[in-house]
Order: C-alpha cells, then structure tokens, then sequence
C-alpha cells in the first residue's frame, strides 16, 4: 500500500528532471497580434521536417510570384533539415511546445518568422537541433496577413547561428 502511494511523487520527480521537446519561436512581423494565417505556414513547414506531412501537397502554402521558391525547392530544404532531428523526436501538432517571442524592434520592416527545434532541460537551456525562417512577402505585416504568401524558407542547421538564436530568444520578452 505504501508502495502505491509512492506512485505519484516518483512519476513527478522523473518528469521533472526529463528533458522535453519544444520549439522556440521568434516573429518579426511588429505590433501584429493577429498570426494565425502566418502561423499555418510556420508549423506546415515544422510538421514536414517532422515526418507527419508532406509539404508538396499542402495546398494552404502559397508561394511569392517574384520569388524563384515552390514546394518542390522547400522540399529538398526540408530533407536536409530532417538529418538534424532526432529519431523520435516530436512535438505537439497544435503547437503545444512552442514558445514565442516577437521581435524588438520590428527589423527593416519585413516579416518573417524563425522556429528552432529544441530539447529543453529542467534548468531552462535549450539544445537546439535546426531551425528555419520563413520570409513572407510584404512589409505591412495588418494587410499581408490576408493572404501571405513565402518569399523564402531558409533552413538553419549551423551550430553557431542556433547557439546565437537561443541565446537572442531567452532575452526577448515572453509573449
């Protein structure tokens, strides 16, 4: 009986000193609250690196005009983001385990948003593994919300650039 009552308090102290997946999330797209559509494009991208989609047939994706990107260059992008994972790492599909922070000052006025996939310890250091940004076309983040279309994917997979990225992230404020 005293073993069960046990149960609870062991299962706590292993979750407690497991280290979790998450992602760190930093946006630049100004005082824009309102990042749904943005986001959609955002976690495609993270969930094709994860294995659990497949970014060519995604059809809410559109692609800059004046831009040379499609699905099948984001494709090749993203297999060699996949070497940088891994094996079982997942996170939540709904974005559980993504932690945001936006941007301060909105830099040049562009929109984009950069994502590092990670594995956070108890003591809140992240190990990040790679990451993307995803450019989107315009510079007023109110109107290109409507219908954004990607400008450029470009994958971060250098040590340096992540260790950076972290380092930038935990000093932003948390949103």
């Amino acid at each position: 009986m005293k073993f069960l009552i046990l149960i609870p308090f062991l299962l706590i102290s292993l979750i407690s000193k497991a280290q979790i997946n998450s992602a760190c999330e930093i946006s630049n797209c100004g005082n824009e609250n309102r990042t749904v559509t943005y986001n959609m494009v955002v976690s495609s991208i993270m969930l094709s690196i994860l294995d659990t989609t497949d970014i060519r047939r995604n059809k809410n994706i559109k692609y800059s005009t004046t831009s040379s990107i499609n699905s099948d260059s984001v494709y090749k992008r993203i297999m060699k983001a996949k070497k940088s994972i891994p094996n079982g790492f997942k996170i939540s599909r709904w974005g559980f385990g993504v932690s945001k922070r936006k941007n301060q000052p909105n830099e040049d006025g562009s929109i984009w948003f950069t994502l590092v996939l990670t594995k956070e310890d108890p003591a809140n250091n992240f190990i990040p593994y790679v990451g993307y940004t995803v450019i989107f076309e315009g510079t007023d983040p109110t109107l290109a919300r409507i219908d954004p279309k990607v400008k450029d994917v470009i994958i971060l997979n250098d040590r340096n650039l992540l260790k950076d990225f972290i380092a930038k992230f935990k000093a932003l404020p948390e949103l």
